[in-house]
């Protein structure tokens, strides 16, 4: 099983980051699957290969574990490449005998949230935060995101709309 296939206790970092971004990934395509929602499933899965391929993974079997973990999970959408993949990588049955991929609890209890950041209603980037942050913390952190200040320079705050934990829409004018 590849659930034991590394060291969760070594991670740190990025590298604990992406597990949890992964495990987000897994709980999201999943529950997309079952309620046969397959464009937020492939949206789900888009988000995490992005991040883990922006990210500098330093845990080589976090590295295995994460590629083989996303196979799996593209394989109903898209089954003779993900079995394709699937052999590359070195795994010797077909990968539908494979088990689904079960989402780590402990690290799906997230300490920290990912906050969508609009500008007048469209969205211009993400922010990670800790759970339950201030109104203000948050529209701190939003201001510092390059993505954010290059829609708002130059221009005045009007209204801010915050959902905790969702959002923040930041209408200028």
């Amino acid at each position: 099983d590849l659930k034991y296939y590394f060291s969760i206790d070594s991670l740190s970092g990025k590298d604990k980051d992406i597990y949890i971004k992964l495990n987000r990934a897994i709980k999201r395509v999943t529950d997309d699957y079952e309620r046969l929602q397959y464009n937020t499933a492939i949206s789900a899965l888009m988000e995490f290969v992005r991040d883990f391929q922006n990210t500098m993974v330093l845990d080589r079997k976090l590295t295995d574990y994460s590629i083989l973990k996303t196979i799996q999970l593209i394989a109903p959408m898209a089954p003779h490449i993900a079995e394709e993949m699937w052999q590359i990588c070195g795994q010797e049955e077909s990968i539908f005998k494979s088990d689904w991929p079960i989402f780590d609890k402990n690290a799906t209890d997230f300490d920290s949230v990912t906050i969508a950041v609009q500008v007048n209603g469209k969205l211009r980037g993400q922010i990670d935060t800790a759970r339950d942050s201030s109104e203000d913390e948050v529209i701190a952190l939003a201001l510092e995101n390059g993505k954010v200040k290059s829609y708002i320079d130059g221009k005045s705050i009007v209204k801010k709309i915050y959902i905790p934990n969702k959002i923040i829409n930041l209408v200028v004018k």
